[in-house]
């Protein structure tokens, strides 16, 4: 016999942004298609598929409806957007736009 629950809409909503993930390393490989587009775009989602492997599973074994396990899903939710928006930079030049002033000396680019 399998016990049956109903998914929450809170557990939806966080795989919807883990799907938005996967459109992000779509579009990431659609602008590079060299091989090196596609090794960077193999890499990433490590990234994505571990943020997600992990919240996903507690909230399924451990149960959404526990307080702690809801706040560890809107938690990891909303770190993921802010992820999830990086992938299209995530191989840039370097980690600041040239000659900007408020980036730390180390970080500028030469010139």
């Amino acid at each position: 016999m399998s016990s049956r629950r109903e998914v929450s809409p809170l557990e939806l909503f966080f795989d919807l942004v883990f799907v938005f993930a996967v459109i992000q390393l779509t579009y990431h490989l659609a602008d590079d298609l060299s091989r090196r587009g596609a090794a960077q775009t193999a890499v990433l989602p490590v990234a994505v598929f571990g943020t997600w492997t992990y919240p996903g599973f507690e909230a399924t074994l451990l149960g959404i409806h526990r307080p702690l396990t809801r706040a560890m899903v809107v938690l990891v939710m909303g770190l993921g957007l802010f992820m999830n928006a990086a992938i299209s930079r995530s191989f840039a030049a370097g980690p600041c736009p040239r000659r900007r002033s408020t980036c730390p000396r180390s970080w500028r680019s030469p010139g």
